[in-house]
């Protein structure tokens, strides 16, 4: 494993995920805060890549918030650089009907980590609204809390926001420049 170099590389527009509805549970969180970004991105994290990386960790919950719906995916793009055992997310965005979620940081794969591995939810410009970082062993990573970047949360968070933001002349700091585009 420690020699493991390459490229993974995982493409796919219009994909049905049965039994999990990605929008529902982002709209679900801005209302109860009840699951983690870890549940989302977990759909990202795929292939080889995946099954060592979810090993031990149990995502049962966010498909029983969700049992029974679906997820329209309009495009997933899950390209990875490997160097000595090391997976760097180079390209790993998903787009559904409502929402962009995207992911940078590394996987361990050798010593079996999560390398702050951080995953957002984007704006239309590509900045992060939520993000949540994990680390640590892939058995029993340590997930952060979900930290609100940008507009959600509620009516005086929201005003904060778009203060801060009228005041940066509508600037912020560009999370994803890759190949997935914001739903229309």
């Amino acid at each position: 494993m420690q020699s493991l170099s390459g490229k993974f590389s995982l493409r796919v527009d219009n994909l049905s995920i049965h039994a999990m509805d990605i929008d529902k549970l982002i709209a679900k969180f801005k209302e109860t805060q009840k699951f983690t970004l870890t549940d989302i991105g977990a759909v990202l994290v795929v292939g080889p890549l995946g099954i060592a990386a979810t090993k031990g960790y149990s995502y049962g919950k966010v498909f029983l918030q969700s049992w029974g719906g679906l997820s329209a995916i309009k495009k997933l793009n899950s390209d990875w650089e490997i160097n000595n055992g090391k997976a760097d997310a180079a390209d790993c965005a998903l787009a559904t009907e409502r929402n962009r979620i995207a992911i940078k940081g590394k996987l361990d794969l050798v010593n079996e980590r999560y390398d702050d591995l951080i995953i957002a939810i984007l704006d239309d410009k590509g900045c992060a609204r939520l993000k949540q970082i994990i680390s640590g062993p892939f058995s029993s990573p340590r997930i952060g809390a979900v930290s609100a970047v940008q507009s959600i949360g509620g009516p005086v968070l929201n005003l904060l926001t778009k203060a801060k933001s009228f005041m940066n002349g509508g600037k912020c700091e560009v999370f994803y420049r890759g190949s997935v585009q914001h739903p229309k």
